[in-house]
């Protein structure tokens, strides 16, 4: 039995939950981030996609620009959210930080108590 084997083997079920937590609390702000970038990168896309030209088909007079400009910033303020959505967002997103690192740290120091053998 190799090294890894074993160690995993004496691992009880908090520690491996522990060790679990630790690495998923480092990699998910990061893939949170990458999520969220593209989601919005994909929502701004298929906004402009389906607008069309979001400044005006060529040939449109000024109404029908000025019409499709306020309809275009509507789409962009639903798509994108209000700032009080945005607001809401950024108070659940805070929580879970704290959420998760709560859990890190005692799933942390959890580790680090079984790797110094206390």
């Amino acid at each position: 039995m190799g090294e890894w084997q074993r160690l995993i083997s004496e691992l009880t079920f908090w520690q491996l939950a522990g060790y679990c937590a630790v690495v998923s609390a480092f990699w998910l702000p990061f893939l949170t981030l990458v999520g969220s970038l593209l989601v919005g990168f994909l929502s701004f896309a298929r906004l402009i996609i389906r607008g069309g030209y979001p400044w005006g088909a060529p040939g449109e007079s000024g109404f029908d620009s000025s019409r499709r400009e306020i309809m275009y910033k509507a789409r962009v303020s639903m798509a994108l959210g209000t700032p009080e959505n945005i607001r809401d967002q950024n108070r659940i997103g805070i929580s879970f930080i704290v959420f998760f690192a709560s859990i890190a740290v005692i799933a942390g120091l959890n580790f680090l108590s079984w790797l110094l053998g206390s």
